[in-house]
């Protein structure tokens, strides 16, 4: 007998066809715990998130320039950058280009921005790519009055020589306005890396740091995301659990998601009729952070 045949004798597999059954256990439409690819229906928007859209979007709106948005892993700044590029693409009068893994050489760099506009590339030289957005946002701004947007998330990978580009693009100016507006998004590190680059520092008009949760904010996510697809945080978990919840997460939303897809799966599968707090731990351990 294969290995393959003594598994299938021993393991009950589960069909495809009922993927999403556990979260309609506890009367919800989909799983409100995506830990990759989340809808931006999930992106709560108050407390430090709100203060964040809100000091970068006068930024913005005022052309002054650059903003920064920093945190520890797992604290939400790419939804945060996800959630103000939909904002500002639906925005009359902005136009706005997102770039999301600046790792690479500058040329990259560069040609990602250029293709994210809407444009194609004049040649993979820098300079040659810099005259052609500066020629874009000219245009963009003098003739067709719009304000142009640059985001960066994980800015922390840019090279030093990438960063240096994007500061001589925000020289370009006209009077006391910017003409083009980036917002760069990244880890912790990433403040430390312009503060050695004095001269880009100076130009950063606002910087928000998105902190680990609080317990009371930790609560207000979990409920906020159970709400989005039809559940109660006090019908679902019980009272140990929700403690066990803020305990393990650490105020990372990240974590939260981890714990609560699955706690929700495993609370299903054992017929809870809320969840408890040993599915918590449990749910902790399969999620690796125990």
């Amino acid at each position: 007998m294969t290995q393959l045949s003594r598994f299938s004798l021993t393991q009950r597999m589960e069909p495809l066809d009922r993927v999403g059954k556990e979260f309609f256990h506890w009367g919800l439409t989909e799983n409100p715990f995506p830990i990759t690819g989340t809808s931006l229906r999930f992106f709560m928007q108050k407390g430090q998130y709100l203060q964040a859209i809100n000091a970068v979007s006068v930024v913005l709106r005022e052309r002054q320039g650059l903003a920064a948005v920093y945190g520890e892993v797992g604290a939400g700044k790419s939804t945060t950058a996800k959630f103000l590029y939909d904002r500002i693409a639906i925005t009359e009068g902005y136009k706005v280009a997102y770039v999301g893994n600046p790792s690479g050489t500058p040329s990259q760099v560069f040609s990602t921005i250029v293709r994210e506009f809407g444009l194609d590339p004049v040649s993979n030289q820098v300079s040659r790519m810099q005259d052609q957005l500066q020629a874009f946002i000219l245009e963009e701004t003098q003739l067709k009055l719009n304000n142009i947007v640059l985001l960066i998330d994980e800015a922390q990978s840019l090279r030093k020589e990438a960063l240096e580009y994007l500061r001589h693009l925000g020289n370009f100016e006209r009077g006391e306005e910017k003409l083009l507006q980036v917002v760069l998004f990244g880890q912790t590190e990433l403040i430390d890396i312009i503060k050695r680059r004095g001269n880009l520092w100076q130009r950063v008009i606002t910087h928000s740091y998105l902190n680990k949760l609080g317990a009371s904010e930790v609560m207000d996510l979990v409920n906020f995301r159970l709400q989005v697809v039809g559940g109660n945080v006090n019908v679902i978990f019980d009272e140990g659990a929700l403690d066990a919840f803020v305990r393990y997460s650490d105020g990372i939303p990240r974590n939260i998601c981890k714990i609560g897809f699955h706690a929700l799966v495993l609370g299903a599968q054992k017929d809870e009729s809320k969840i408890s707090e040993h599915t918590i731990i449990q749910a902790v351990k399969l999620a690796g952070l125990d």
